[in-house]
């Protein structure tokens, strides 16, 4: 699991997914729960990938040095339960890439 990133984002146009996808697989975190955040955020995990280290690497290193990407500090255990239960809800994700982060060969 070592070479395997995980790539969620977040948005603050929280009133708009939870419009559109259903709440089981919507992750709200607010600033006090994890103190980068600014404001409140969702993360919307059918947007959730896994990608394999190497192949994700160049990329993120590109959008850091153009500013386009800031790395936080690692989420807390309590919010990271909470994004793989929701992960595991997704119906849009494929099958390898839930495999790949939940880190279980049958799902």
């Amino acid at each position: 699991m070592d070479n395997i990133i995980l790539l969620v984002t977040a948005t603050t146009k929280i009133a708009e997914h939870r419009r559109k996808y259903q709440t089981d697989v919507l992750v709200e975190i607010d600033p006090t729960q994890y103190k980068p955040l600014e404001q409140k955020s969702l993360v919307n995990c059918e947007f959730a990938r896994a990608y394999h280290r190497p192949h994700l690497e160049a990329k993120l290193r590109k959008a850091l040095a153009q500013k386009k990407l800031e790395i936080l500090e690692p989420l807390p255990e309590k919010i990271l339960r909470r994004l793989r239960d929701a992960l595991s809800e997704c119906r849009n994700v494929a099958p390898i890439d839930k495999q790949l982060a939940l880190g279980e060969e049958n799902i």
